[in-house]
């Protein structure tokens, strides 16, 4: 993530901070229209931001249905798992500490063990802040061993650090090994970021199915909603848009920068 964008969204992709900003201005200004035009805009961020089912629209809007296992009839050849499910800052490092987004990793995992996908990519150069040298990618090969995977069905891409240059260094690895015209490829990445990740494949030129995981809302078709998780504010829900408006704001740079 660039200097710029890591800045971007600290400070203004952050729907409390709109808030903040807001109750500030009002606070700050002395005259009234402004006062109540800044207390407005932050009572109705709050209201929009915290609402659980306007929430749970867009998210399903925006994000993939999940996929069951048993819907892949036929094994993949390969299982490209992108980084992003670690805490690149924890220590120690003789354990994988997850984030928010573990099942990037342990459904990939699943999907070789249940012979749904013959061998599992990694790919990730996030360092590790604790030993500079170990990237999140070879984490990840370490920990795969530990649940008892095999050398030969893991690889490790260890040099890109976003999801543009997740795709290329993917290409490369395939016009380098591959022998097969096109080997069947399904890409394991949260669901939030499926949609810019696809772009990213597309525009490196490869062929590539999507498995999302780490859906942000409950999609059982056996779930009622009940007023608290359709129309009670929730702090939970107000702090879930930070991740789905920063994506917004990555597709946006990556079609300024030309990656997608």
């Amino acid at each position: 993530m660039s200097a710029f964008f890591l800045i971007l969204s600290v400070l203004f992709l952050q729907p409390f901070l709109w808030v903040i900003f807001s109750l500030l201005g009002a606070a700050l200004l002395r005259p009234p229209k402004w006062k109540k035009g800044l207390l407005v805009t932050a009572l109705t961020v709050l209201l929009v931001f915290s609402n659980p089912f306007i929430f749970k629209m867009v998210s399903n809007w925006w994000e993939p249905a999940p996929i069951a296992f048993q819907e892949i009839e036929e094994a993949y050849d390969y299982a490209i798992v992108l980084g992003g499910f670690t805490r690149m800052w924890a220590a120690p490092l003789d354990r994988h500490n997850f984030n928010q987004f573990p099942n990037r990793f342990t459904n990939a995992i699943e999907l070789h063990r249940l012979k749904k996908a013959k061998h599992l990519i990694f790919v990730s150069g996030s360092p590790s802040s604790v030993d500079p040298t170990l990237r999140e990618a070879d984490l990840a090969i370490e920990t795969a061993r530990r649940f008892g995977l095999k050398d030969e069905d893991l690889t490790a891409l260890s040099t890109s650090l976003n999801t543009f240059e997740n795709a290329i260094e993917c290409r490369d690895y395939f016009t380098k090994n591959e022998t097969k015209p096109q080997p069947r490829v399904l890409v394991v990445t949260s669901a939030f970021h499926v949609r810019r990740a696809q772009a990213c494949f597309e525009k490196a030129g490869l062929e590539v199915d999507f498995f999302p995981t780490d859906h942000q809302t409950n999609r059982s078709p056996s779930h009622s909603p009940t007023f608290t998780d359709s129309f009670l504010p929730s702090t939970s829900t107000f702090v879930a848009w930070n991740q789905i408006i920063r994506e917004w704001a990555a597709l946006c740079v990556y079609k300024i920068k030309g990656r997608i």
